[in-house]
């Protein structure tokens, strides 16, 4: 029983985890490419 609620929580985690990271990269991304026309504009 208590495995269960902790592979699940686990998971659960994981999956937070990955969104988090993936919101992260995708904001990283459009930084990069606003900084760059920024760069190139000026």
């Amino acid at each position: 029983m208590k495995s269960t609620a902790f592979s699940k929580a686990t998971k659960r985690l994981a999956i937070f985890e990955i969104r988090v990271l993936n919101s992260a990269e995708r904001a990283k991304g459009h930084f990069c490419r606003s900084f760059y026309v920024i760069f190139s504009a000026a």
